[in-house]
């Protein structure tokens, strides 16, 4: 009989041949260089394309994205604020007032009052 092979067995992880190592600490030592001279990369890439006829467009960074869809989202919130004041102008904090809490409406039983 022969012997069965165990499917569920797990594979054997292939250590990395020494290229694939070299080439992946010289990408991490690039990334970390790039990160400390962001400004300096960016302005010397700009260069290249604009001497080559191109465009250079910076990839953003995770933080200028977050400030971009905050941004965005603030906006959008406003933008929807003021329809309601275009259809319900009672509803516009009176001058010098930023904001209405409930406190305030239930204390003076409605806005200027």
């Amino acid at each position: 009989m022969t012997a069965k092979k165990n499917p569920e067995a797990p594979a054997k992880e292939e250590a990395k041949t020494g290229t694939a190592l070299r080439n992946q600490l010289r990408n991490q030592a690039e990334r970390h260089i790039l990160e400390l001279h962001r400004d300096e990369f960016d302005a010397y890439t700009e260069k290249l394309y604009t001497d080559n006829g191109l465009t250079y467009r910076r990839r953003v960074t995770p933080e200028e994205r977050a400030a971009k869809v905050a941004a965005e989202k603030e906006a959008k919130a406003k933008a929807k604020l003021e329809k309601l004041y275009a259809e319900f102008p009672n509803l516009r904090p009176l001058d010098g007032q930023t904001e209405v809490s409930v406190e305030d409406l239930q204390n003076t039983g409605g806005v200027g009052e």
